[in-house]
């Protein structure tokens, strides 16, 4: 909050005698310096610029309505170019500033090597600090008033009523907050009625006090404790700015408000030098990037640290020691989240106003995000072939599946109401793939104060990933994933947007489909299967791989893009490490896997002797890639044909997806099957193997009880479809194929 802010809706000062505070009032203001002050033997009194007018100008204009810590980057920059020029800086007078003003250039150059781009007001168009401070030079100097010592004997004098009143004439000095400052700093009792000391007196007496009557009521309290006016206005300033004042929301808010302003006003600013911003007008809520859009070095600068410093004295539970923490929150997160946000909405109206509504609605979503016990990240998953009944949201466990409705574009804008990046974050890329029909897949998660979002947006990724396992080994489709997107729910969440375009996203695929349509009441089926997934027994400590979870990662990885020859070789292998995994006698592999594959899945409408069949004809062929043959296309195709879900006479591209389409179904009963037969607590096939599997299957009375077992296991829990065979494919052009 700058001056004028402050002042808003106060009254206006009036004469002192009007404002003479009651004894109830002062006792109470004097109860809460004891209570929430320091021992008055401890306080001390800011020392100032007694020797130097020049300085004190450069503190009292900067310091109002900023951090402090933006004025004494300021002053750091121009005690050094003083020193540089071995002058004293604590000795200048206004001709003095005047004249550093003139070595840099005049105001702008000024402006750009020794101050900041901070303007007095947040109304639209207010002034520099930077010119503000030259107007009152100039006041001065024609007014005759050089030195500190000049200035303080007009005090009480007709001159001194017209400095006073020059100086309210600048722009944003209206208030006299800064006029009673700088007869602070060059000595002068007084109290500054900056939003500190009127929240610290407001506190007192729990009602709002306008600015004269919070001076009168500090004066009143310092003569009562038998301070200094200066040494108590310095007490209260550090109390509220200080972690002993962060208990209280609404000073944090105040003193975010005002730090965050400064920093979006100083990082537009730098974004316009680089040519980052006014984006074109093709790039509606542009979201930037770093380390993409723009450099941190664009932005970086004593508003940047001021703001982080801020961020960290505030907030200590959110960012103290974060290298100690399991979880750890870091301020640049929320920094570069807040400039993102606020370049993103001020794009819509292409006005890049640090204190306009967009940027206090991006400032509001930062308080509000650290603010909060708890807050929600998002992640979305677009797929190809997955819709619902009735075109319905269907919720499955932790995911809700939203089938498209709105065709062009009708899922990034569902995921971007759920993460509202706005488009940039799809790299400026409206993501619109084929396939269809289309769904958005959408799971959420709860994140505790004091802990990042980045683990919990993994989370919940995850949480897609385990519904889309389960799909697949249950619903026996071809879903695919297109993209996804994932942060927080808000623009300014401590989180950037994590975008992800899959491999081959965006290619029509047109050889073989098989859409899945989500039911609400598959989710007993999903859930149950889930249980079944943890309760299995792997013994997992240890071990970098194990044969089950091998089985199940080349399974679900078998859905992404990728080549015949890696499909076929991934999923046979995929299918040994189901049925051949616990074994210790590795040999006759191929004749193994027919004689278990064909005993321990046929179904009626998938015998045994076609199982049998093809799983000879697909486990030789990887064999023959592992061992790096060479296969022509025609000898492919007709060792291909003989498997009994791939139709002859068609493009080759459709035999091959055919071919990996039925390797992909056994391979999907068999992890089933081995998964049953293992449940504990009495398994007829324990996942550590320990009995002779061959053996057992020998026996057609034990074949099919164990057949029986996994396939009944599946029907009581509502999944009894997952245990037959995938129903036929289709080439979407042109339909089913002839087989």
């Amino acid at each position: 909050m700058d001056d004028e802010s402050a002042d808003e809706g106060r009254e206006e000062p009036t004469a002192a005698g009007d404002t003479s505070p009651s004894r109830a009032d002062v006792d109470l203001v004097v109860a809460a310096c004891r209570d929430q002050l320091r021992p008055l033997d401890s306080w001390t009194t800011p020392g100032g610029y007694p020797q130097s007018l020049g300085m004190a100008m450069l503190d009292a204009i900067w310091a109002t309505g900023a951090r402090y810590a933006i004025t004494r980057g300021v002053l750091a920059r121009y005690v050094s170019s003083r020193r540089s020029q071995r002058a004293d800086p604590y000795h200048d007078n206004v001709s003095d500033l005047l004249s550093e003003y003139e070595r840099h250039g005049g105001v702008d150059g000024f402006i750009e090597e020794v101050g900041t781009r901070n303007r007095v007001s947040t109304q639209p168009r207010a002034e520099l600090k930077g010119v503000v401070v030259h107007q009152a030079a100039l006041a001065f100097s024609e007014l005759g008033v050089d030195t500190a010592q000049q200035f303080i004997a007009a005090q009480g004098t007709p001159l001194g009523e017209v400095l006073e009143t020059r100086w309210r004439s600048l722009p944003g000095q209206r208030s006299g907050i800064s006029w009673r400052y700088l007869r602070m700093l060059v000595g002068l009792e007084d109290v500054k009625p900056d939003p500190m000391v009127v929240r610290f007196v407001e506190g007192a007496l729990n009602r709002s006090v306008g600015l004269e009557e919070a001076v009168e009521l500090v004066r009143a309290a310092a003569g009562r404790l038998g301070v200094g006016e200066r040494a108590l206005d310095h007490e209260i300033w550090e109390f509220q700015s200080g972690t002993a004042g962060a208990h209280d929301p609404l000073t944090r808010s105040h003193l975010l408000r005002e730090v965050a302003h400064e920093f979006l006003g100083s990082a537009f600013a730098g974004l316009r030098e680089a040519g980052v911003i006014p984006t074109s007008r093709y790039e509606l809520d542009w979201y930037l990037q770093v380390g993409r859009d723009y450099d941190g070095g664009d932005v970086s600068g004593p508003e940047t640290d001021a703001l982080g410093a801020t961020l960290e004295k505030l907030y200590p539970d959110r960012f103290a020691r974060p290298l100690e923490r399991k979880d750890p929150e870091f301020p640049n997160a929320y920094i570069y989240d807040l400039l993102q946000g606020a370049v993103a909405r001020c794009s819509r109206f292409d006005e890049y106003d640090p204190d306009g509504a967009e940027a206090v609605a991006s400032v509001d979503e930062l308080i509000s995000a650290l603010e909060s016990d708890r807050r929600t990240v998002y992640a979305c998953r677009a797929m190809s072939n997955l819709t619902t009944v009735n075109e319905e949201p269907v919720e499955v466990g932790e995911v809700t599946v939203h089938p498209e409705v709105e065709r062009f574009g009708g899922l990034v804008r569902f995921a971007v109401s759920l993460v509202p990046a706005g488009p940039g974050a799809f790299n400026r890329e409206d993501p619109r793939p084929y396939d269809p029909p289309h769904a958005l897949l959408a799971a959420s998660e709860e994140v505790e104060r004091g802990r990042s979002s980045w683990p919990a947006v993994s989370t919940t990724f995850g949480k897609i990933e385990h519904f889309l396992f389960l799909a697949r080994l249950i619903k026996t489709g071809t879903p695919q994933s297109m993209w996804e997107l994932g942060g927080g729910s808000t623009l300014v969440s401590g989180v950037s947007p994590r975008y992800r375009v899959f491999d081959g996203a965006g290619s029509p695929k047109i050889t073989m489909t098989r859409t899945v349509a989500i039911r609400p009441d598959d989710a007993p089926a999903f859930e149950a299967l889930g249980r079944l997934l943890d309760e299995a027994v792997v013994e997992r400590e240890g071990m970098v791989s194990t044969s089950f979870d091998l089985s199940a990662d080349l399974f679900h990885r078998s859905f992404e893009p990728g080549t015949w020859a890696e499909r076929i070789t991934d999923l046979a292998t995929a299918l040994e490490a189901a049925l051949i995994g616990g074994d210790a006698d590795h040999r006759k592999i191929n004749q193994k896997l027919q004689d278990r594959s064909s005993k321990l899945l046929a179904t009626q409408g998938d015998p045994a002797s076609k199982i049998k069949s093809d799983v000879r004809t697909l486990y030789g062929l990887r064999s023959s890639l592992v061992h790096g043959s060479s296969i022509s296309e025609e000898d492919l195709r007709r060792i291909l044909e003989t498997v009994s879900t791939v139709p002859a006479g068609e493009m080759f591209g459709v035999i091959l997806d055919f071919a990996v389409d039925r390797l992909r179904d056994i391979v999907r009963r068999a992890f089933l099957a081995r998964l049953c037969l293992s449940r504990p607590p009495a398994p007829l096939w324990p996942l550590e193997g320990g009995i002779n599997v061959s053996a057992a299957l020998a026996d057609i009375a034990t074949a099919r009880r164990w057949r029986e077992q996994w396939q009944d296991l599946l029907e009581s829990v509502g999944a009894g479809e997952a245990a037959q065979q995938a129903p036929p494919a289709e080439d979407p052009l042109r339909g089913p194929p002839n087989q």
